[in-house]
């Protein structure tokens, strides 16, 4: 694979994003250049590589799985502010949404009502919502520390809720109110300064996606390494 020579080349390439599918057949890699890979999961730790696509230009910052048209998708998005659909099969692209004016860092796909859409946040804090067409964003609120920001769904899929941090390290977790692109409830205890970058952990599931994933963190990094 080109991009795996690559990775010996250059040394500041890292892992932005590691996910599994719904049903944890696949899982995708996000890279800082450009690139996302998709792997096959065969039980234990056999994995085989599936696709690689040129996503972006410049880095790839988040990835997603989604069931848009029952069809399996590939969701990214990347410093050159746009986000992107793609067939998880194939690797053919389906739909680029544009409209973000910074960096986008990351991306919920979810469904509600038989509606499909993706939220997107961008590095200047703006928040979007898209459907799967061409249209435009639906929607544009403004996040709380317009900076690094993730969003996550409760369990049952009725709550909506962002976590981020701040240029000056702040940190913050809010519940949304969908309808109105308001704040609901902001978490207090939680605006300590911190080093890093606050985020959901979202990839525990019954496939024991934390431990290999983490596993597989570290065998990537030291091929870059190596």
């Amino acid at each position: 694979m080109p991009f795996q020579a690559a990775l010996v080349k250059d040394p500041g390439v890292s892992v932005n994003r590691v996910i599994w599918s719904p049903d944890g057949a696949l899982f995708g890699v996000a890279y800082s250049r450009h690139i996302v890979q998709i792997y096959s999961y065969h039980g234990g730790e056999e994995i085989r590589h599936h696709l690689e696509i040129d996503a972006h230009v410049g880095g790839v910052n988040d990835l997603a799985f989604s069931h848009p048209n029952k069809q399996l998708c590939v969701i990214t998005c990347g410093d050159d502010k746009t986000i992107k659909v793609w067939d998880a099969a194939s690797g053919a692209r389906q739909y680029i949404f544009e409209g973000h004016e910074a960096p986008v860092y990351s991306v919920c796909p979810h469904y509600k009502e038989n509606i499909q859409f993706i939220f997107s946040t961008a590095l200047d804090g703006k928040i979007k919502a898209w459907l799967y067409d061409n249209l435009g964003s639906r929607v544009d609120y403004e996040a709380p520390g317009r900076w690094c920001t993730t969003m996550a769904y409760s369990a049952d899929g009725t709550r909506l809720f962002s976590c981020g941090t701040s240029k000056e390290g702040e940190s913050s977790i809010v519940e949304w109110n969908e309808s109105e692109g308001a704040v609901k409830r902001t978490y207090q205890g939680f605006r300590k300064r911190s080093l890093g970058v606050v985020q959901f952990d979202t990839t525990k599931n019954r496939f024991n996606g934390i431990q290999f994933l983490k596993n597989f963190r570290h065998r990537i990094r030291h091929k870059i390494i190596d």
